[in-house]
């Protein structure tokens, strides 16, 4: 099982903002679940890993998430 939960800002800062990675069991399904999850004090995503993915897909999706992700952070560093 894994399950980590990371705030986002600073202890000081009034805004939320999470991110949840989850693989193991669930109430509400036999099987495995899989998910990210990041969070705002407005808005929710959450990626799961469907029955279709094998692990091999969804970690792709997750390094393409990853990597996009450092690409606009070194872009906005730039401005």
């Amino acid at each position: 099982m894994y399950n980590k939960r990371t705030w986002l800002n600073d202890i000081d800062k009034p805004s939320t903002g999470s991110m949840v990675s989850y693989h193991g069991q669930s109430d509400w399904s036999e099987k495995d679940i899989c998910f990210i999850e990041l969070a705002d004090c407005h808005s929710k995503i959450r990626l799961h890993k469907t029955d279709n993915d094998t692990m091999q897909e969804f970690c792709r999706k997750l390094r393409t998430i990853a990597n996009d992700a450092e690409l606009f952070a070194k872009y906005l560093e730039s401005l």
